[in-house]
């Protein structure tokens, strides 16, 4: 088995405790977390402080250790709900169903409160991130209930799998389908590899679609079927180990953090402050 890497602190801390961003400043700014390493102890006040695999990390006194995330769960998302733990609106948020699994949990990527469907929850941040980086191109497959037929040489179909232009850039359909057209209702099938804000419901507007409903139905490899609304299911080891496999492997996120690593530490050379106990792990560590 690789040994662990180094890793920021706030990453850590997620992975042991379940610390949000906040909760690590706030950990910080109250000096509750310290560092052993190399015979010293710090209390640390910067969320992106290295910690090595030999460091002993302590929250209020006790020894925290990350352990790598495992879990993940499919939620059919109810209309309604937003894709927070908390809303100052009062809006209902996803809490009921991320406090079951631990307080790592939290969902990937986020769905409209006026979109449904399939809402990946996990505590594997490494996979959360590969997924949610367009460059994999694990796409994301939508159902649109519009206004009106439409038939398969639809001009605004084409319009989508050419691409249409959104702020931030152009947007297209990785693949398209008519599942039902209707005189007065149609159902389409759109997917694409990216998730930008609002990015479906904005590309069905500027293609010219009157939308009347929204719902994810897939993500990469994992269908929402037949799981009600409101429904949550751990997937399989084998789901999981397929969502891992869409992404390009567990070696592909090594590797970019490793490179992340090297990046930081050319970095602090070339700033006059070298991080001496980085480059030299790096050197001693294959």
């Amino acid at each position: 088995m690789d040994r662990p890497l180094p890793c920021r602190l706030d990453k850590f801390l997620r992975d042991a405790i379940g610390a949000s961003r906040a909760d690590v400043t706030r950990l910080l700014a109250e000096g509750r977390v310290a560092i052993q390493a190399e015979g010293a102890t710090t209390h640390p006040a910067d969320p992106s402080t290295l910690v090595f695999p030999d460091d002993l990390v302590t929250v209020d006194g006790r020894p925290v250790t990350a352990t790598p995330g495992t879990l993940v769960a499919a939620l059919h998302k109810p209309l309604g709900v937003v894709s927070t733990t908390h809303d100052p609106l009062g809006h209902p948020t996803l809490a009921p169903w991320l406090e079951p699994l631990g307080p790592r949990a939290f969902a990937v990527g986020r769905l409209d409160a006026d979109t449904s469907g399939l809402l990946l929850l996990t505590d594997d941040g490494d996979l959360a991130y590969m997924l949610l980086r367009p460059h994999h191109h694990v796409d994301k497959t939508y159902h649109l209930q519009v206004v009106g037929p439409v038939a398969e040489d639809d001009p605004r179909l084409l319009l989508l799998r050419d691409g249409v232009m959104l702020h931030g850039g152009p947007a297209r359909a990785r693949a398209l389908d008519v599942i039902e057209s209707g005189p007065h209702v149609s159902l389409i099938a759109l997917a694409i590899d990216e998730g930008r804000r609002h990015q479906v419901r904005h590309m069905a507007r500027v293609a010219g679609f009157d939308l009347l409903a929204l719902e994810r139905v897939r993500v990469g490899p994992i269908a929402l079927g037949p799981l009600p609304v409101g429904a949550l299911r751990v997937l399989a080891p084998a789901e999981y180990d397929a969502l891992w496999h869409a992404v390009g492997g567990r070696d592909v996120v090594r590797q970019a953090q490793r490179d992340a690593l090297h990046a930081r530490v050319a970095s602090a050379a070339a700033t006059g402050h070298p991080h001496a106990r980085l480059a030299r792990w790096l050197a001693e560590t294959p």
